[in-house]
């Protein structure tokens, strides 16, 4: 088994983590999204860095994974991304 550490809550190491991978594998056939987080606290005590960190993770590292996987995935002959 082989593990490429990230933390996907810092959206600037996902280009380097997409780059580690093709260096690591050759090329990326799949991509599988699942980090997610959620800040349990009522409404009124969640605050805009909370929802900054969640909208981060569960939206934002979804978006830039895709864009950067999807952009070797085509390099590499995968058409459709």
């Amino acid at each position: 088994m082989h593990v490429l550490p990230g933390d996907l809550s810092h959206l600037k190491e996902i280009p380097g983590l997409v780059q580690r991978s093709v260096e690591e594998f050759g090329k990326i056939d799949i991509l599988i999204n699942n980090a997610g987080m959620n800040i349990r606290k009522p409404i009124l005590e969640l605050t805009e860095e909370d929802l900054k960190k969640v909208i981060d993770l569960n939206l934002m590292s979804v978006f830039l994974m895709s864009q950067h996987a999807g952009r070797q995935m085509i390099q590499k002959g995968w058409e459709n991304c």
